[in-house]
């Protein structure tokens, strides 16, 4: 006959747990948050803007090739090219993020990671 004796399984699901809430604010508050900063630090967005999407843990933001000014102005130029039947060039050749400020955002990310995911 074998038999297997196990103590301390009160600890282990306490540990667990544990683990389980830092986890759960690291998605829902701390991501975020991390998100916003980096938005307003190296975008250099007076009003940052981060939303939520649905219940998955996904955040957006948007951030646009050009100025919203000169989007407005494209708008209103392709308008009057349309009332008088002239076609425009579409699109851009910028890239919609630097690489550099990609890397700082996954720089941030991984710091935060680091400080915050912790075993208790």
């Amino acid at each position: 006959m074998l038999e297997i004796k196990l103590d301390g399984l009160e600890n282990i699901e306490h540990t667990v747990t544990e683990m389980m809430h830092v986890l759960k604010k690291f998605g829902n508050e701390d991501i975020p948050n991390e998100f916003f900063n980096w938005e307003g630090e190296s975008l250099h967005r007076r009003s940052p803007w981060v939303k939520r999407i649905g219940r998955r843990k996904s955040y957006i933001t948007f951030v646009r090739p050009h100025s919203a000014a000169s989007m407005k102005m494209r708008h209103r130029t392709m308008i009057r090219a349309r009332r008088r039947h002239k076609t425009l060039m579409r699109g851009t050749t910028r890239p919609i993020l630097r690489p550099s400020l990609f890397s700082d955002l996954v720089q941030r990310m991984t710091a935060l990671m680091e400080r915050t995911i912790r075993w208790p």
